[in-house]
């Protein structure tokens, strides 16, 4: 790749995330996106895939003749001693383009190719992540002593893994042999690293459906796929992680979904599944929940969750609003966002912070499937989908499999917002600082040094002090006082 190209991926990339950070000039983030692909386009099919829609169509990377060379030469055949025809490309994504195909023996067969260097485009994005990632740590966003490295990697691995047709090939197996029924067929002897061949699917993309199917035929619709995700989540541990309009074909009579896009599912682990089943199960029950048991088995950091016992009741009845009734939810009401800001406040940061990359990857596959019930506006009954599975789960074993912190049931309680450190000298303040609550948690380094010197000299330990409070939660309240002769230093929690 020459230089100049080097130079304006970079700049289309910075120019994308500052158009995204402004919220403005739709049509030129669309034209980024799509001139870039990479993590550019997958944000824009996550967070407004309508924009994508007719903009898409002209935008075709390779042309038929191309693909030709490129599979002739990637799979060493003569494309038409093993296929009758090719398509152009219907559909285009992130990473590659999607042809229809022919083979010899008549069968319908979608082939999928990678975009030429495209894993230099991706990893030029990555890079420049990683950059501000960086400089996010001179920021703010260090106060919330948010782990971005292992985030980043996260997100780094699952491209590269997207990158990889061998491993999505393997995904489909996999899932074949959970999902008996479903058609969905791999062709590995035309597949590779860079070229996926599988069965065509005939049926009626999400976009369609949602233009053209009466209410009623949406609503069975929803209720399908939110079925069929549950059962990917808590009994096979292997579902979607990318849930946008476009992985996805519907067909009917019967009603079916067919998952036909297999590069990013991910795999849950027993601990997550089952507490995480326990956690809605025992919310919508209103049955006395072992919280800080259920959010460490799901990989939560117990050091941090702890000091938001307190609000956790209050906090999954919002996470899990739409279950928490027997009657349709209209996700219009939901308003998570706003109704977490005003319950933690800037805190939010520090509870997002304490869950590990892995359920934050499934909080995105989840947010996916809202979205997508969003889009076929319409309401279903969460609650009853949901316990379709609560036969499934043995909600006695994962308790018994897991610590029981006894001491630690939550007692409703206001958190505190802010951090109050003062110093007085004479009587009068002569200095003030206020910082979110959340950063009560790294108070060590907060103190300044000819403080902790005199805390030192006087046998009192900081980091005592912080736990000793901390018990409680964080709650409003004084945390200690130091006098010395003329002048004394403050810390509160207000």
């Amino acid at each position: 790749m020459g230089l100049f190209r080097i130079i304006q991926r970079h700049t289309n990339s910075l120019r994308f995330f500052k158009i995204l950070k402004n919220k403005k000039n739709n049509t030129e983030l669309v034209d980024l996106a799509l001139k870039e692909r990479g993590i550019l386009y997958k944000i824009i099919q996550n967070i407004a895939p309508d924009l994508l829609e007719t903009q898409n169509e002209n935008q075709i990377v390779l042309n038929k003749k191309e693909v030709i060379q490129i599979i002739e030469k990637s799979l060493n055949i003569i494309f038409f001693e093993k296929f009758k025809s090719l398509s152009d490309a219907v559909f285009c994504a992130s990473i590659g383009q999607v042809h229809q195909a022919i083979l010899k023996d008549n069968t319908l067969v979608a082939i999928k190719i990678q975009y030429p260097k495209v894993k230099a485009s991706i990893d030029s994005q990555l890079n420049l992540l990683k950059m501000a990632a960086k400089g996010a740590k001179l920021t703010k966003i260090s106060q919330w002593n948010i782990d971005t490295d292992s985030h980043i990697a996260s997100i780094e691995k699952k491209l590269h893994e997207e990158l990889d047709y061998n491993l999505e090939l393997n995904n489909l197996i996999y899932f074949n042999s959970k999902n008996p029924k479903k058609i969905l067929q791999p062709f590995p002897q035309y597949s590779n690293s860079s070229i996926l061949t599988q069965s065509w699917i005939k049926g009626f993309e999400l976009n369609n459906i949602k233009r053209n199917w009466t209410q009623e035929k949406r609503k069975e619709l929803a209720e399908l796929l939110v079925q069929e995700y549950f059962k990917h989540l808590f009994i096979d541990g292997f579902c979607q992680g990318d849930n946008n309009l476009s992985n996805f074909i519907i067909s009917e009579e019967p009603l079916t979904i067919h998952w036909i896009d297999f590069g990013n599912w991910i795999r849950i682990s027993d601990n997550i599944r089952n507490s995480l089943f326990t956690l809605i199960y025992k919310t919508i029950k209103k049955e006395q929940i072992n919280y800080l048991g259920h959010f460490e088995n799901i990989g939560f950091d117990l050091n941090k969750i702890k000091y938001f016992q307190n609000s956790l009741p209050s906090l999954l009845d919002i996470l899990f609003d739409p279950f928490l009734e027997n009657r349709p939810f209209d996700i219009s009401t939901w308003n998570m966002e706003d109704r977490i800001e005003h319950l933690l406040g800037k805190n939010k940061w520090w509870f997002r912070s304490s869950g590990d990359a892995a359920f934050l990857e499934l909080m995105k596959s989840f947010y996916g499937v809202i979205q997508l019930i969003k889009s076929l506006d319409v309401n279903i009954n969460w609650q009853t989908t949901f316990l379709i599975f609560q036969t499934e789960i043995d909600l006695n074993k994962t308790e018994i499999n897991i610590p029981f912190y006894k001491n630690q049931i939550p007692q409703p309680h206001e958190l505190a917002k802010h951090l109050l450190i003062q110093i007085f000298k004479n009587s009068e303040e002569h200095a003030r600082i206020e910082l979110p609550a959340g950063t009560f948690l790294d108070l060590e380094n907060l103190i300044p040094d000819e403080i902790q010197t005199k805390l030192t000299e006087r046998g009192i330990k900081i980091s005592e002090i912080k736990f000793k409070y901390l018990e409680k939660g964080l709650v409003p309240g004084k945390v200690f006082v130091l006098e010395d002769y003329n002048s004394s230093f403050h810390i509160h929690l207000t």
